[in-house]
């Protein structure tokens, strides 16, 4: 548990195609995909920061040990803020994005005009920008 959230798991990504990123929108088939890989490292024996892959190994340490079995947002806010009456969000509820700045996208930074660029990119990253809008987490 302390190498998954000290990111000394070993899995800071998976070892995949294109195709692997609609995976990245289906929980189950992602913790299925991560249990399967094999650690870049062994345990305590080196670092590597887990972007890539750290809120699915966080996400499912807790959803495991947690008997609500809650997802990792769920459970920061039931848990943690809620008691102490603090605003936090894992994701940000559609309700409070008029409060903050906006984010370019990968879609707003590719030239739509440009034509060397993969058609399944642009339908993968407006796939996952769509759920991402509709996502529980």
């Amino acid at each position: 548990m302390a190498d998954t959230l000290s990111h000394r798991a070993g899995l800071p990504l998976v070892s995949s195609e294109v195709e692997q990123y609609m995976t990245w929108m289906n929980w189950a088939a992602m913790i299925h995909t991560l249990e399967q890989e094999k650690p870049l490292w062994q345990s305590e024996t080196a670092h590597g920061y887990h972007s890539m892959t750290y809120g699915w190994l966080a996400g499912e340490l807790v959803r495991r040990v947690d008997p609500k079995k809650r997802s990792l947002g769920q459970f920061i806010q039931h848990e943690i803020m809620n008691p102490i009456k603090i605003e936090f969000y894992i994701v940000l509820p559609a309700k409070h994005r008029h409060r903050v700045s906006p984010v370019l996208t990968l879609m707003n930074r590719l030239d739509t005009k440009q034509t060397d660029i993969d058609p399944r990119i642009t339908l993968i990253v407006n796939k996952i920008e769509a759920m991402l809008d509709n996502r529980n987490y």
